[in-house]
């Protein structure tokens, strides 16, 4: 083993400028569970009237409405995947509710009642080549709820070595590296080398002919990183959110006070939308920066209206999404 995991701690902690997490996404979807694990699928069954999308850093709520366009009642197996989760970056942010999934406070309703608890499907995943790892992380006790994101703010990896003493967490890492679960990911140290990915499933009965309403809402995993006025900083902002000089001229003047301004990340998986049939009837998405000194920076192929101070909209009929959301909240540093 490569030093001590005591040692790797503090320096996940000290290079904690990288992003915590990978952005939040989901979007419903039609799925299967298979020998081989979760598939999304398209169905030409059931269209998608119209979906009603809003996006903040504390909260997502998308309000959907589906029709059943056969002459037979269809049974649905609905998939709502949320973000893959890189363990390295797990636990280095504090919560209430650090050892569960519930923190996500996921909740859906159908036509206005709450819907019965969807089944949690969670799976991890291995960087090096993807191979699935659920069965044996749990057999080395790593479950999968404790991959859930944030831990102990003083020890990052105390999600993964609580309990243990040195001696057990150093037999653990030691495993681990063997089987290509802990490893130098070019960060100068060892660290955790998988994904968990997490995906809310139910089913769904959808009458012919009749409109189903369906919404969610959830707390959202959001990357959080610092921003720079260097040019790594510019080049990230420009590639990754599509931000024009005059954002970018924007953003260095919040770079450059004297404590770095925070970039909170948000992703929403929009594609999806494509697996009903034919477009979405009709669309809108909300977008809420929270507070009016904050800069919001995206890629979005159309017109984006200021309708507050913290709110912009967008709205389209037959919309086909062409890409995925992410965008970037950056809020300035207030002493």
């Amino acid at each position: 083993m490569r030093g001590s995991w005591r040692w790797a701690a503090a320096a996940a902690v000290l290079l904690g400028l990288a992003l915590l997490f990978l952005p939040a996404k989901a979007n419903d979807s039609l799925a299967r569970l298979s020998a081989g694990g979760l598939v999304l699928e398209q169905t030409d069954a059931i269209a998608l009237r119209s979906e009603d999308l809003f996006v903040s850093a504390a909260r997502i709520s998308v309000d959907y409405v589906f029709e059943n366009v056969t002459a037979a009642p269809v049974e649905a197996l609905i998939a709502f995947p949320l973000p893959p989760v890189d363990a390295a970056r797990t636990y280095q942010v504090g919560t209430d509710r650090p050892a569960e999934l519930g923190f996500i406070d996921f909740e859906t309703r159908v036509d206005g009642r709450p819907a019965p608890a969807a089944e949690e499907h969670v799976r991890v995943y291995a960087l090096d080549d993807g191979r699935d790892v659920t069965a044996r992380l749990a057999e080395l006790g790593i479950a999968g709820t404790r991959l859930a994101p944030f831990g102990v703010q003083a020890e990052p990896m105390a999600g993964i070595f609580a309990g243990l003493s040195n001696e057990e967490a150093e037999a653990l890492v030691a495993r681990l590296e063997a089987e290509g679960l802990y490893a130098d990911r070019g960060r100068g140290f060892a660290e955790p080398a998988w994904r968990t990915e997490v995906t809310y499933l139910w089913r769904l009965t959808l009458p012919p002919g009749e409109p189903v309403s369906v919404r969610h809402s959830y707390r959202p995993i959001a990357g959080q990183s610092f921003l720079f006025a260097d040019a790594e900083g510019e080049a990230r902002f420009r590639e990754t959110f599509c931000a024009s000089d005059r954002e970018w001229q924007a953003l260095r003047r919040l770079a450059d006070a004297p404590m770095a301004p925070l970039v909170v990340e948000i992703g929403y998986i929009l594609r999806t939308g494509n697996n009903w049939a034919g477009p979405i009837g009709r669309f809108r998405l909300t977008l809420d920066k929270d507070d009016p000194e904050s800069l919001l920076t995206l890629c979005w192929n159309g017109r984006l209206e200021k309708v507050s101070p913290t709110h912009f909209v967008f709205e389209a009929e037959n919309f086909e999404p062409e890409a995925d959301l992410l965008l970037a909240i950056t809020v300035p540093h207030r002493s």
